[in-house]
């Protein structure tokens, strides 16, 4: 049996952790094991060890931009220079900027989503549906190139 899909979430507010939680439960089919961090310098000790321990390594990030200690934008850069696999996990960057020089830095550090936080409670539900896809794009992927192992070299066949 695989293990779950680890998911490393840092988010500072108590409110938006609950919220993502629900999210999560709303649209994830998948096993998943959920590891909060409340700030930038816990989820880079998080990093840091799973970066040093493989059976540990997260397969998906949720970082909110504006983390105290850290920003979201440090710990992004830290998940990109990882070894192995990590360094391609899955990030999420959530927010309440919907500034546009945001949206930019995020972009070039490598996130794979920017989500601005709504104020609908639905409208926030909704990162879980896009996690889920997100998800399910990645798992297919890993299903092509291991069908296909030319790919995995950048080759096509």
């Amino acid at each position: 049996m695989a293990r779950p899909m680890r998911i490393l979430l840092a988010e500072d507010n108590p409110g938006d952790v609950f919220l993502v939680k629900r999210a999560l439960r709303r649209h994830l089919t998948v096993q998943y094991e959920l590891v909060v961090a409340s700030d930038g310098d816990s989820a880079w000790k998080l990093i840091e060890s799973a970066d040093r321990d493989p059976a540990a390594c997260f397969d998906l990030f949720i970082l909110d931009l504006n983390l105290p200690v850290r920003p979201g934008l440090e710990v992004l850069a830290r998940i990109r220079r990882c070894r192995g696999s990590m360094s391609h996990a899955i990030v999420l960057v959530i927010t309440s900027s919907s500034a546009m020089p945001d949206r930019e830095a995020v972009r070039r550090g490598g996130a794979d989503y920017y989500f601005c936080k709504p104020s609908e409670l639905e409208s926030f539900l909704h990162l879980g549906a896009i996690i889920r896809d997100l998800w399910n794009i990645r798992m297919e992927e890993k299903k092509l190139t291991a069908e296909h192992p030319a790919r995995r070299k950048g080759m096509t066949s």
